[in-house]
Formats: C-alpha cells, sequence, structure tokens
C-alpha cells in the first residue's frame, strides 16, 4: 500500500518534504507552570489548500497551503484559536483543551489532514509500526521532527531513531483515506477540503464530487 512505499522511501520522501517546507525540529521542552503564565510551543500544520492566517491568543501567524509554523503562545489562561482564509472568511474559532504546561500542541488547521507519527530508523535500531492519529484538529504529541523531512543520517554507533510527526493534506484523497478509520473522519476531512480548498489546487474538483455524499457545502 501507499504507507508501506513511504516507509521504504519509494519516491515519498521528497513529497512528504515538501508539506514541511516551513517546520522545525523540536529542541526541548519549556519549564514547569501551573501558577504562573507559561510560553508553549505550538506546532500549527495547514493541510488545507488555502493561505490561512492563524491567531492564537495574542500571537498571528499566516500559513500557506500544506506548511507548518512554530509558534509560541501563553496557554495558561486557553486563549481563543481563530482562523481565517487570509483576508477572508472565518474557518473555524475554539478554546482548545488543555492537559498540562510544557507539552509540545499540534494544530491541524479544520483536522483537514490525517496525522501519521513514524519512526525514521538509522543504524541498527529497531523499527516501530507508525501510529495514526487520525484528522484530529488539536492534541499535544511529543515527536522529534515536526512536519518536516528527518535528518538523512545521524551519529551513532549502534544506531538511533527519529520520532515524526506527519501531515499529508496536499495528497491525493484515495491516499488520505487510507490513513483513517472511521467513515466520519473521511467526512470531515472531505468537507474541509471541499469547502476550503482553492479551485486551482490540484484535487480541488476530486474533492467536490466526493463532498456531494455528504453534507452541502455552505
Amino acid at each position: 500500500g501507499w504507507w508501506d512505499r513511504f516507509q521504504t522511501a519509494d519516491g515519498m520522501i521528497p513529497t512528504i518534504a515538501r508539506l514541511g517546507v516551513a517546520g522545525g525540529i523540536v529542541g526541548g521542552v519549556l519549564g514547569l507552570g501551573s501558577a504562573v503564565a507559561v510560553n508553549t510551543e505550538i506546532s500549527v500544520y495547514n493541510g488545507l489548500g488555502h493561505q490561512v492566517t492563524v491567531k492564537v491568543g495574542d500571537v498571528t501567524r499566516i500559513i500557506n497551503p500544506y506548511s507548518t509554523t512554530l509558534l509560541e503562545a501563553d496557554l495558561h489562561d486557553a486563549p481563543l484559536v481563530q482562523t481565517q482564509v487570509t483576508g477572508g472568511e472565518a474557518i473555524e474559532s475554539f478554546v482548545p483543551d488543555i492537559d498540562g504546561y510544557g507539552k509540545h500542541y499540534v494544530y491541524n488547521v479544520a483536522g483537514a489532514s490525517p496525522l501519521v507519527k513514524w519512526t525514521a530508523v538509522y543504524g541498527n535500531a529497531a523499527n516501530r509500526p507508525p501510529v495514526f492519529l487520525g484528522p484530529q484538529r488539536w492534541l499535544s504529541a511529543e515527536a522529534d521532527v515536526y512536519f518536516a523531512e528527518p535528518p538523512k543520517s545521524v551519529s551513532s554507533k549502534s544506531g538511533s531513531t527519529r520520532q515524526v510527526l506527519t501531515g499529508v493534506g496536499e495528497r491525493p484523497p484515495e491516499e488520505q483515506f487510507q490513513l483513517v478509520k472511521t467513515d466520519a473522519e473521511r467526512a470531515s476531512i472531505i468537507l474541509a477540503h471541499a469547502r476550503w480548498d482553492r479551485p486551482s489546487q490540484p484535487h480541488a474538483k476530486e474533492w467536490k464530487e466526493l463532498s456531494s455524499d455528504h453534507e452541502p457545502i455552505q
């Protein structure tokens, strides 16, 4: 299947790398903070085929299609997350669930892409099966690399691994569907792309056609 080809680097690594052009590697976690405000790292992934503007508390970022950014925000009071098409219509607004400080949070805009946590293996290290996280909109996730290509090599005598969190928003519908488990997850991905992707995007027509079997797109 498609994920197997990805795992064996059968032409997929360059594609996945393009998804995370603006991605970064996490260098550590923030300190403790229970009684005072703490700035927490949030990886924002835009799996939509449209540029969006994301505001988390007082922090605002513009994110290109299928790209990511890393921001820091004060999550002590669970800030409002607001996202809109850049210069246009609002996409969503919500207060995220915060289950602890000093964690790395991920915001998957509109839940438009399934997320996969997988292992990059170096040397004699043991592989681990991928974890399919579905199209979750907000979650805390521990990884070494967020929405970017892992290093091609690392220095290690006995082998090493890197945990990678990946989004696949620009992939065709049938490939994204292989990474979800339920009809409800498929429907949420379809409706997000059908409503918000620009018509010029490669798979916009497919998303629109698929949406005819679900709720009407307003």
